[in-house]
């Protein structure tokens, strides 16, 4: 009877041995299945941040715009490395659980073979039973094994992540450091750049001055221009007459050099002008005087009128009448003491005969003696003392002195 109860107690505990090991095998298939789905995940979070790496390492080369984007990306995978740290740590705390039901697990077979050792009367049934729980227990326990080895892999695999990531974290850190140093020199480009506008726009500013000024002046320039013209217009009807002055001039002395050369030789007169305008009759002492005389002789005083009416035709230029004689010294019997006296005398001989019958206005005329010290040529000759011995008549130009 005994034998009997104690068979049917073990018939009715065997379901309740047999659904903790059910249990735990459960578990333990869904643990594995949570394991491969989330190591899947893992490597789809690695290949992103790979990718993301890439991404960011292509960004570096932009400008401050993709610097924001890069900073947002960091944001973003520190939140995937948090979410991936929060994964470890379930996992850990669901191998926690799992160690912990294990343990219960145990402790229930302990207890399990307790009571087993102490029933004396155990059927082939509950043998059976046992063995099939063995078997069970067995491959509970194998499980077991083979989900802390997986479990060990994964903590192998997120130390190694958690390297990597840190490694990447620096290497981040780095090229932001980078790009800080970027963004420094870019800012001082754009001080560089902002004083350089500044100067611009001041230029563009005086520019838009002068334009406004030039546009304010126009009139005043037309004006100006217009004067310019007139004035223009006055000078080249000035340099006409001038030229025909000029030209009347050179026809007036013309006719005076025939008409002179028709009463001398080539060798007794000489006409010059210089480039002031100043016009010089040079005639030879011998036209006009006696030697050692500063009276003048009729043929030089037909000479001197022929100058007259030339002179005449010039009413505003002033006439110098200058004597000149060699240096051979005054006789005794010459009436004059030196050459000064005679080439004075003989200058003024010549101005009297130019004023006389009111032909040259005594105004115009000045009168000086040079003696023997403005010669032409040499007076170691007869024909340089012949010369030399000389009156020039200069017709300065008009509103001019001669010194």
């Amino acid at each position: 009877m005994q034998i009997n109860n104690q068979i049917k107690m073990s018939k009715g505990f065997l379901p309740s041995t047999l659904i903790p090991i059910l249990i735990v095998t459960a578990f333990g298939g869904l643990g594995w299945y949570s394991y491969y789905d989330k190591q899947k995940s893992h490597e789809t979070v690695v290949l992103i941040n790979q990718k993301e790496k890439k991404g960011l390492e292509d960004d570096l080369k932009q400008s401050q715009s993709s610097i924001n984007a890069l900073e947002s990306r960091q944001l973003k995978l520190n939140g995937q490395n948090k979410r991936l740290l929060d994964q470890v740590n379930n996992h850990r705390q669901q191998t926690n659980s799992l160690n912990q039901r294990i343990v219960q697990f145990k402790n229930n077979l302990i207890r399990l073979r307790s009571e087993l050792a102490v029933s004396n009367d155990q059927t082939t049934i509950v043998k059976t039973a046992l063995i099939e729980e063995r078997k069970n227990l067995k491959l509970a326990v194998e499980k077991t094994a083979r989900l802390e080895n997986s479990m060990q892999q994964m903590r192998d695999q997120v130390a190694k992540n958690v390297t990597k990531l840190e490694k990447q974290l620096e290497q981040r850190q780095t090229l932001e450091a980078s790009l800080s140093a970027q963004i420094d020199s870019v800012s001082d480009e754009k001080k560089a750049l902002f004083v350089k506008l500044q100067g611009e726009e001041q230029r563009r500013y005086q520019l838009q001055n002068q334009i406004l000024w030039v546009n304010n002046n126009v009139d005043i320039k037309a004006e100006a221009l217009l004067d310019a013209k007139q004035g223009l217009d006055k000078l080249q009807t000035k340099f006409n007459e001038i030229r025909i002055e000029k030209d009347n001039e050179a026809a007036e002395f013309v006719a005076l050099r025939k008409k002179l050369e028709q009463e001398l030789n080539q060798t007794q007169i000489q006409f010059t002008q210089l480039k002031n305008k100043m016009r010089i009759i040079n005639l030879t002492s011998e036209v006009l005087f006696k030697s050692g005389s500063a009276e003048i002789k009729p043929e030089g005083q037909k000479v001197l009128v022929l100058i007259a009416a030339t002179l005449n035709n010039f009413p505003n230029r002033q006439v110098f009448i200058e004597g000149h004689t060699d240096n051979i010294p005054m006789s005794n019997s010459s009436g004059y003491r030196s050459n000064w006296e005679l080439s004075s005398a003989r200058a003024i001989s010549a101005a009297l005969i130019l004023q006389a019958n009111n032909q040259v206005s005594p105004k115009r005329l000045k009168v000086v003696g040079h003696s023997e010290f403005k010669p032409i040529t040499s007076n170691e000759t007869e024909e340089g003392r012949r010369l030399n011995r000389r009156i020039e008549i200069r017709l300065l130009p008009e509103s001019e002195d001669y010194l």
